[in-house]
């Protein structure tokens, strides 16, 4: 495997990062990931990602990038933090070329790293659709447990679908 690297998301990343969703959009739209078309528009993809950096100075949400000799091939999602619990929420997609690699078990190794290092979080929370295997997979292999179904947990252009819930405990 390659050297990954998980940068926090800054201004200097958003051409590579819009060309990322450019490139993967069909690929997103086919697994549930899809986005509404405005969010292709390269002034309005600019301004959503002005408030992501805006969220991520009040300590409410963070995003990463996981790059391949300085290729964006993922992103990876802290979101919803509870600073009374310290808990989060992890979320995550990878570019179709890197589906298969391992990398995205690794990312979720590193953005857990930082959950806890950086973050001083004591407790992950994830949820996949009931038919992503994969990252599933990905889950477990980096200590999450099931937790078990959720109903009517993810929207996707306006349909609520069933989730499979995850945690993992990082504090001390």
């Amino acid at each position: 495997m390659s050297k990954l690297k998980l940068e926090k998301l800054d201004i200097s990343h958003l051409d590579r990062l819009f060309q990322f969703e450019l490139d993967n959009r069909e690929f997103f739209k086919k697994n549930s990931l899809g986005r509404k078309n405005i969010y292709y528009i390269r002034e309005q993809f600019d301004l959503i990602y002005d408030e992501f950096l805006k969220d991520m100075d009040i300590d409410s949400f963070y995003m990463y990038l996981l790059l391949d000799n300085n290729k964006i091939i993922g992103r990876f999602n802290l979101v919803d933090i509870d600073r009374f619990n310290n808990t989060g929420e992890i979320g995550y997609r990878m570019d179709e070329s890197s589906q298969g690699k391992g990398y995205a078990t690794e990312g979720v190794r590193l953005l857990i790293e930082k959950s806890k290092v950086i973050h001083s979080l004591d407790r992950l929370i994830a949820t996949t659709l009931l038919d992503n295997k994969a990252s599933q997979k990905v889950l477990l292999k980096n200590g999450f447990k099931e937790l078990g179904v959720e109903k009517d947990s993810i929207k996707v252009d306006g349909r609520y679908y069933d989730a499979l819930l995850f945690e993992l405990y990082i504090g001390e």
